[in-house]
Order: structure tokens, then C-alpha cells, then sequence
């Protein structure tokens, strides 16, 4: 597919502008815009909102790949997440966050023209330097037009404007190029391979957040990544790896919800750490906060309901990094994990501590949609043993 042209990205961010930034980004309900001088807040995104018309995520159903990897256009809601933890050859350190998100503004079709696909999409691109602490970001947004954004299935093609993401199938595994560019700030093109089987969240796919609010969630958790990024003239070889997050809904957070915490984490050992916690307005841990973790092929995986005394796990913040408008951000986090599933790197039988924290301080995403998401390192011990991502949502919208 050939890049849009100048003339048709005009139109796009017109007609982005003309609609609101897409109803004022992903509003198209009846509920009133939870909108403030902070942007947008998680629950005008993911909240409970008029869903009739869209299928919902109520049951485990069989998720099939390749064509899992691709869109669910009967869900209102999807996101395709890549975090990457590289290094050059100096072991220089970088991560680079690559996301594209769709909505649906119709539970229906709007037509069969190439401006009636009924979708709107959105996507981040950030570079974390960690040597010059600095944090580059951008976004982009337009409707679904064949020539500006929108994403194929089986092999996976994703795109807005000249950010692109194809997959190829190599048998059971996948292979992912990543193309993205900012003229004269940042430019990424990495490669990407599947190294480990799919992670299925929750049960077989279905991660529930709520009584009645679910959706579908898979993850890959180490995708060996080579490539190039370039930060303004510089230009760094670079190598790591890449935390593929992919879900879809109609309606995630449910009332009482301001917000997560979700930290993806892979240890030197070859271990990996996924889990989240849901933020509730009184401050009290939500019975649906979530941990998996994956030890070769051994996975386990416990949410909060489930919680004994040979299972168990807790995540608290330990330091705070306030930005310009004084919101208060956790930058570093104390996780416990205690295991019965000979995930453990002993056999103590006691718990494991790792201390999470963020290598910048100021990796937020204030781009209407305000968040924060960057690069992370593990220890245990005082000893630095895996690293990871981080991404906090909601801070700032509490009250």
C-alpha cells in the first residue's frame, strides 16, 4: 500500500478537527464527556457508556491465530500495544512504546465508501533515552480511510498514515516489522520475532474487570527486536526485546474505577511478569487485580479473589514524581509474589520481592489522553535482575 499524500493528510486532520478529535476522541454515546483541563480520563475511554448494538466479552471463546491478531470491528473498543527494551552495542538503553488504538463510532455500518468504515483510530509513538534522560513522544489520529489508518488481519497489517505495523507467519510463530517516523525527532524500524507461545489472559482470553465488564486479552511476552532508532541526527543499532499487548471490549472499567496500574516485566532469568491492579475512588485493592506469571512453560495465574496463603501477591508504590500541574505519579513500586506453581527461583518457599522503578522519571503521555507510560528496571535485593514497562492511567482524576 502506498503512503497517503500530502493532499489527503490535510483532509484527515481536518476532518479530525471537524469531528471533535472524533467526538471529542472516542466520545460517540449518549454519556456525558468526563473531559477536564488534564484531557481525557480513562473512564470517558473505557467506562461504561451506551453499548447497545456491540458484541461484549461475557465468555471464554476459542481465540484462533492469525486472525485474532487482526480487528474485531463488533467490539468498540481495541488496542494493539508494543514496549521495547533495547540497548546498542555500548549497552546505551532505550525503550520505545509503539500503540495503535480503534473505536468504533457506529455499533453499524455507516455505509460502503471508503469515509463510511464507522472507525476512528489513534496512535502513540515515544522513544525513553535513558542516558540523556529524555522522553520523546507524538500522536496521531484519523479516521478509518484505506489510505490513512486502519488494520488487516491474517497476516496482521495496522497503519495510520506512514506508521505501519505487518506481520508474516513463520509456521506457529510471527514475524512483525515496525516503521515509524517523525520528521527531524524520531524514527524507529525494528523487526520482530515471536520467541514464546501466546499468553492467554484470565480464562482462555477472558480477563474480567469488573462483575460485568470483561474483555478479551492476549499477550506476547518476549519478541526478540533488532533494528534502528533515531533520535533527531543520531542513529542508534540497537537489539532487545518487545511486549506485544493486544485486547478488545465494548466496556472495561466499571463504576468506582479511576483508573490501573499494569506493569509487564521480564527477568534475566528468563522469567516474565504481568499484572495489573485496578485503581478503586476509595483506595481499596479491587478483587479483579490480576497476576501471571510464566516460567518457561509453566504459567500461573492469580487474581486477587483467588488469594491464599500459598498464593498471593501485592504491588505498592514507594516514590513519587509530580509533574508541571502537580499531579503526583508512583515512579517506583514494591511487588510481592508468592507462588505454589514452581515459579519461584528457589525452593525457600518464601515470597519474592522486586523493587519496579522507572529509569526517567517523566515518561508521560500528555497527549489529550494523559498517561503515563516508559521504561522500568527490576531488582531484588538491591541487584538489578530483569526490566520492563510500566503504564499508569487516571492520576489527576480521582476526585
Amino acid at each position: 500500500m502506498q503512503p497517503p499524500d500530502k493532499g489527503t493528510r490535510r483532509i484527515s486532520r481536518r476532518l479530525v478537527w471537524l469531528l471533535g478529535t472524533f467526538v471529542v476522541m472516542f466520545g460517540c454515546s449518549d454519556a456525558p464527556q468526563d473531559i477536564g483541563l488534564d484531557g481525557l480520563r480513562v473512564g470517558s475511554l473505557l467506562g461504561a457508556t451506551a453499548d447497545d448494538g456491540y458484541a461484549k466479552a461475557v465468555a471464554p471463546r476459542p481465540l484462533a491465530f492469525p486472525r485474532d491478531h487482526g480487528p474485531h470491528l463488533k467490539f468498540k473498543s481495541e488496542w494493539w500495544y508494543l514496549t521495547s527494551v533495547l540497548a546498542d552495542d555500548s549497552g546505551r538503553e532505550f525503550g520505545v512504546q509503539w500503540t495503535l488504538f480503534r473505536q468504533a463510532l457506529s455499533s453499524e455500518p455507516l455505509g460502503a465508501g471508503p469515509w463510511l468504515t464507522g472507525q476512528a483510530y489513534m496512535a502513540h509513538l515515544a522513544i525513553s533515552d535513558v542516558d540523556r534522560q529524555r522522553h520523546l513522544h507524538a500522536q496521531r489520529l484519523a479516521r478509518g480511510h484505506p489510505k490513512l489508518a486502519g488494520v488487516r488481519g491474517e497476516p496482521l497489517e495496522m497503519w495510520i498514515e506512514d506508521w505501519r505495523v505487518k506481520s508474516e507467519s513463520r509456521g506457529e510463530l510471527v514475524e512483525f516489522k515496525l516503521r515509524a517516523e517523525e520528521v527531524g525527532k524520531m524514527a524507529i524500524a525494528l523487526d520482530l520475532h515471536q520467541t514464546q507461545p501466546i499468553l492467554l489472559h484470565g480464562d482462555a482470553g477472558l480477563s474480567k474487570k469488573g462483575d460485568e465488564q470483561a474483555s478479551y486479552y492476549y499477550s506476547m511476552s518476549r519478541l526478540a527486536t533488532a533494528g534502528r532508532i533515531n533520535i533527531g541526527q543520531e542513529s542508534f543499532e540497537v537489539k532487545g526485546w518487545t511486549w506485544f499487548d493486544r485486547e478488545w471490549s465494548t466496556s472495561v472499567l466499571g463504576d468506582g474505577l479511576v483508573g490501573w496500574d499494569w506493569f509487564a516485566l521480564r527477568l534475566d532469568d528468563g522469567r516474565d511478569i504481568m499484572t495489573f491492579s485496578l485503581r478503586r475512588r476509595e483506595g481499596t485493592r479491587d478483587p479483579h487485580d490480576y497476576l501471571l506469571l510464566r516460567r518457561g512453560e509453566n504459567v500461573a495465574k492469580l487474581t486477587l479473589l483467588e488469594e491464599n496463603e500459598q498464593s498471593f501477591f501485592d504491588v505498592v508504590p514507594v516514590r513519587y514524581w509530580r509533574d508541571s500541574q502537580g499531579v503526583d505519579w508512583p515512579v517506583a513500586w514494591r511487588l510481592r509474589v508468592q507462588s505454589n506453581e514452581g515459579w519461584a527461583a528457589d525452593s525457600s518457599g518464601e515470597p519474592e520481592v522486586f523493587d519496579i522503578e522507572a529509569l526517567i522519571d517523566d515518561q508521560l503521555m500528555n497527549v489529550g489522553l494523559k498517561y503515563w507510560e516508559g521504561i522500568v528496571k527490576v531488582s531484588r535485593g538491591g541487584v538489578r535482575v530483569g526490566s520492563g514497562y510500566m503504564e499508569l492511567t487516571g492520576y489527576g482524576s480521582e476526585n
